[in-house]
């Protein structure tokens, strides 16, 4: 009987293994597109860079912001063609809602590494808090098309295309980032503003 017993449980534990290699396997593609995402807007930095930039994010975590900022700028000074060290800098001045910074920040790392997604996407939402529809939406097309599975990104793109009275754009992107979406609230969010707006 214990013989069958652990046989049982064997099989349980290669059936458990087999699951997690299944979603593991789902998931591969998108984290490797992030992990390259990630190796090409740090290629190029580096050590000494590297670590000023590690510190930042070290002080960022820990809510100490003015610290963080002065470690990213420590960061551009040793390396100020490291776009990922002017892109942190710029996320920290657009956390304390320095706007203006925080856009030439995001638009230098642009300008260092044109591929840099995070740096559309936020230049979108800086954008949109000065009510500049029409730039946020270019922002966001652009992540969206160096990044298709950018799922923020089509969430305030259909925003913006509401905004501005675009209703049938704004549908199909809603419907575009049902396709990536992976909580049931926020797809149950997206269904219900699309049925919203082909009431109108």
């Amino acid at each position: 009987m214990k013989r069958y017993k652990w046989l049982l449980i064997g099989i349980g534990t290669a059936a458990v293994a087999v699951s997690i290699v299944l979603i593991i396997s789902t998931r591969r593609t998108r984290e490797e597109k992030v992990i390259e995402e990630k190796q090409e807007e740090f290629a190029g930095t580096d050590y000494y860079t590297r670590v000023y930039i590690d510190r930042g994010d070290y002080y960022y975590n820990r809510g100490d912001y003015d610290k963080a900022i002065e470690s990213y700028k420590q960061a551009i000074a040793h390396d100020s063609n490291s776009a990922s060290a002017h892109s942190s800098l710029a996320f920290m001045y657009y956390v304390k809602g320095e706007l203006d910074k925080a856009m030439d920040g995001f638009k230098k790392a642009i300008e260092i590494y044109p591929k840099f997604v995070g740096a559309y996407y936020y230049l979108g939402r800086i954008y949109d808090k000065k009510g500049m529809f029409d730039e946020a939406i270019e922002q966001y097309k652009m992540a969206i098309k160096l990044s298709p599975q950018y799922i923020s990104a089509y969430y305030y793109l259909g925003k913006d295309y509401e905004a501005i009275g675009r209703i049938s754009d704004a549908i199909r992107t809603y419907q575009r980032c049902l396709n990536y979406v992976i909580r049931k609230d926020d797809a149950k969010e997206l269904r219900d503003r699309i049925r919203q707006l082909k009431r109108r």
